[in-house]
């Protein structure tokens, strides 16, 4: 058991670890938006290649609501497994209310085709979304 949660816990740090390089590599970052997914048994590989062909709707939906897509991530050698994800999208938003404004993206054409592929690829199970901030930007409280 205690073997158990120490690889817990490696994993966890790998993910960690993965989340900044990506952060430290991309510049003048604002807000970056980290939705993870799990991908149905049999269906990486199509994953992958639909991924591909998809790239420009993602971009051009992301226009529409001030996300800017920075790409499609799988996680390696097992290091999603803390979180229970195979891979993460990541967006780059400017600013908290960015977050309201992709609801006006609902209903739109290019967002339900989207929607309509991921359905046919994606586990339907709840994954984390996690919500980065660049570090300089922290505002540090008296006494932390």
């Amino acid at each position: 058991m205690r073997q158990a949660f120490i690889a817990i816990e490696q994993y966890k740090q790998c993910a960690l670890a993965v989340v900044l390089t990506v952060v430290q590599e991309v510049k003048d970052l604002g807000l970056l938006v980290i939705e993870n997914f799990r991908i149905k048994e049999g269906k990486y590989r199509e994953f992958q290649d639909w991924v591909k062909k998809a790239k420009a709707d993602f971009v051009e939906l992301g226009k529409k609501s001030g996300w800017k897509f920075q790409g499609a991530y799988y996680y390696a050698i097992g290091t999603g497994a803390a979180i229970r994800a195979d891979g993460c999208f990541m967006w780059e938003i400017s600013k908290y209310a960015d977050i309201d404004s992709s609801r006006g993206t609902f209903k739109d054409p290019l967002d339900e085709k989207i929607s309509k592929a991921l359905v046919e690829l994606l586990m339907n199970e709840p994954t984390p979304t996690l919500m980065l901030r660049p570090y300089a930007e922290a505002l540090i409280y008296k006494g932390m």
